[in-house]
């Protein structure tokens, strides 16, 4: 049971590194190059959205 709770816990450490990794890229106020946010986005297992939710009718979810 405590192997799972410390396998959920670094998880949760993770991904606040993601988006520390995230705001570093931004801090010049820039957004950053495609791939060098996608290169990021790798390093966690994520990966850009290849495709997006269509919006209903009137723009409105």
């Amino acid at each position: 049971m405590s192997g799972t709770r410390a396998s959920c816990g670094e998880g949760r450490f993770l991904y606040v590194r993601y988006f520390r990794d995230l705001a570093d890229l931004m801090a010049d106020g820039r957004p950053p190059a495609p791939d060098v946010q996608a290169r990021v986005m790798r390093r966690y297992a994520t990966e850009p959205a290849a495709d997006f939710a269509r919006q209903p009718e009137g723009g409105r979810p």
